[in-house]
């Protein structure tokens, strides 16, 4: 993952909470596996927008 072993273990443990969604998305392909992902953007106007997007 290109992390060094301290870091994954504050992840492991929680003494790490700021943790990014590519990291997250990283840890899962390290893993071998397959994540989803649904976020939504709601501009200063009102509307939301949704989109899906596969790692």
């Amino acid at each position: 993952m290109g992390i060094s072993r301290e870091t994954l273990v504050r992840r492991e443990t929680n003494a790490l909470l700021d943790i990014r969604l590519v990291d997250v998305l990283l840890w899962v392909a390290a893993l071998g596996g397959d994540a989803g992902v649904t976020w939504s953007v709601t501009p200063a106007g009102g509307s939301t927008t949704e989109t899906e997007g596969t790692t």
